[in-house]
């Protein structure tokens, strides 16, 4: 994966001038492409068989993707159809098994066989990547490009069952530089594609942060860029990250930057192993087959040991034939050899009786006889040997044959029982492979019911947090409401406290002016009573002086004027303006 700021050469340090891998200029993904093919597949289980007669078969499959990330939407690179970025339909979605991991739903996949069929890939995507022009680079990209290999290597035997599975993936990552608009003057949708850009880029930085210090949670989910490359950043894998800056001073922060996420990056620990797919379904079948041939087998050499079984029987039938032929033998020889004595008897007394009665027989008489007496007797005794002869040779072949039967009971006997500890041994073996499987399916189960329970439990903390947060806001919100009234009174009151001020800088009346002021009045009251009083007095006068004739006084002219005075007694000032406030300053 290669990591900069826009212009810095990621895309030609991915690529290169072209994807020919035997030049000088070639990039990193040709260089590896060329380098997969080149280099044969040896998982780490390769080693022979037990087994003299099982042949180990490798299979390698390889099947190549390229996908973009622009404006955080998955799009299929090989597929003209959905590759269109102004369709949100033609977006893929993610998703994650637990036997697959983290993929792309939908994307398609074409088996390659050599380095070309990947170059002619990534030409055919690159035709239908997003690249715009901006005043940092004539040929930038404006999506992350992910080109990834899938080796699927299965190991078997006999060229049939695939007993061991081994699946490993290279991801090559040419990613979108980051950008500043005051810098690369973009306009319109490209803001827009900036945007997401800085928004995977810092999402990806996140997450290298988080892997770095180790922390529990790492924020994956945050962009579908870090989603995509979830099992590359921090899981079984291998990852190499290549930084580029640009060397010009003006990018100086940017470069610094750049470097810190380099740095952070070289904290992260990775470790990988191999991956085998446990094919329950398959091993259950080669174990089966296994089983099956045995028994099969099994049955075979149970034939042949009832076969033997019966030509045991059958011999042993003909031996108590043979026995019994002899019995009858030597009884008919017993017989012919009695009948022979009682032959060769009979012409002696014939002889004697002769002898006694009448004249002797002639001597030609007694030799015909003794001549069919030793004839007899040599055929016997050839039939003797004959017998004999015979009954030797029936029983060397019937000695032979129970041999022969005996040796091949004892080898069926043999592998009899060695198909049987076999037998044995593969059924204890298929026995713990559906114990594993049970297991296997148990805690699939426990994790999908987990999971579920968990799902749900998020979904009401979810419901939990967006009522609280819907309260919130409403408490907000009033709070909001309230400050804005508050201020409106403020502003009121602030209104309200200027008029104070200039009416109290208009009507303020100093404690010595009040005294003062109710001085005056209390003399004004006590001069008004005094001519109150007076006036009374006069009026009585003048009462008095109506019901008397009127008299020239030439002091009235005088008294009038004195009245006048007497009026004049309370001057204007005594009178003051009451309610007039004087501030404290301008007392």
């Amino acid at each position: 994966m290669a990591y900069g700021q826009t212009g810095s050469g990621k895309t030609h340090t991915m690529v290169g001038k072209t994807m020919d891998s035997d030049v000088a200029d070639a990039g990193i993904i040709p260089r590896c492409l060329r380098d997969i093919f080149r280099t044969p597949s040896q998982p780490a289980s390769t080693a022979p068989s037990s087994a003299a007669t099982e042949k180990r078969v490798l299979v390698t499959q390889m099947r190549a993707s390229y996908v973009q990330v622009y404006c955080e939407r998955v799009f299929d690179l090989l597929d003209p159809t959905s590759s269109s970025i102004t369709n949100n339909h033609n977006a893929l979605q993610i998703r994650e098994t637990e036997d697959r991991g983290v993929f792309v739903d939908g994307v398609t996949m074409r088996p390659v066989s050599n380095a070309h069929d990947c170059v002619a890939l990534m030409e055919q995507g690159n035709a239908n990547r997003t690249v715009a022009a901006t005043a940092m680079n004539a040929h930038s990209s404006r999506s992350h490009a992910i080109l990834t290999i899938h080796v699927t290597t299965s190991l078997g035997t006999d060229g049939t069952s695939e007993s061991e599975v081994y699946q490993s993936q290279l991801n090559l990552v040419d990613l979108a530089g980051s950008e500043r608009v005051k810098k690369s003057l973009v306009r319109g949708a490209q803001v827009h594609e900036l945007k997401a850009i800085n928004l995977s880029l810092s999402a990806l930085g996140n997450c290298i942060s988080a892997l770095s210090k180790q922390q529990s949670h790492v924020p994956y989910r945050d962009s579908k860029l870090t989603r995509l490359l979830q099992n590359s950043l921090g899981g079984n894998a291998k990852t190499a990250l290549i930084i580029t800056v640009n060397p010009d001073a003006s990018e100086a922060s940017e470069c610094h930057a750049t470097l810190q996420f380099g740095q952070r990056a070289m904290k992260v620990q990775v470790r990988a192993t191999v991956n085998v797919v446990p094919d329950y379904k398959r091993l259950v079948d080669a174990l089966q087959a296994k089983v099956d041939a045995q028994l099969d087998r099994l049955n075979d050499l149970d034939m042949d040991l009832q076969a033997a079984k019966q030509n045991e029987a059958m011999l042993q039938n003909q031996l108590e034939e043979a026995r019994l032929e002899t019995s009858q033998v030597k009884f008919e020889l017993q017989a012919m050899a009695k009948m022979t004595t009682a032959a060769t008897a009979i012409p002696t007394q014939e002889q004697s009786s002769d002898v006694s009665g009448e004249r002797a027989t002639t001597p030609l008489m007694q030799d015909a006889v003794a001549q069919q007496a030793v004839a007899f007797e040599a055929k016997v005794c050839e039939l003797v040997q004959d017998h004999k002869r015979e009954l030797a040779q029936l029983k060397h072949r019937y000695d032979q044959q129970m041999d022969t039967h005996k040796h091949v009971a004892n080898r069926a006997n043999q592998e009899w029982h060695n198909v049987e500890h076999e037998l044995s041994a593969e059924r204890t073996a298929h026995l713990a492979t559906i114990a594993e499987v049970r297991e296997a399916k148990e805690k699939l189960w426990s994790t999908e019911r987990d999971t579920t329970i968990r799902i749900a439990d998020l979904s009401q903390e979810k419901k939990d947090l967006e009522t609280q947060l819907a309260a919130t806001l409403k408490l907000v919100h009033e709070a909001e409401a309230k400050v804005r009234q508050l201020t409106e009174k403020a502003a009121a009151l602030e209104a309200g406290k200027g008029q104070l001020e200039t009416s109290i800088d208009a009507n303020f009346v100093s404690r010595a002016q009040v005294n003062e002021m109710e001085a005056l009045y209390a003399d004004a009251i006590a001069k008004l009573q005094h001519r109150v009083e007076s006036l009374e007095t006069s009026n009585v006068q003048k009462a008095l002086a109506s019901k008397l004739p009127p008299v020239k006084d030439p002091l009235a002219k005088a008294s009038s004027s004195k009245a006048v005075v007497v009026d004049g007694l309370i001057p204007k000032k005594a009178v003051p303006r009451i309610g007039r406030v004087v501030p404290a300053g301008r007392r």
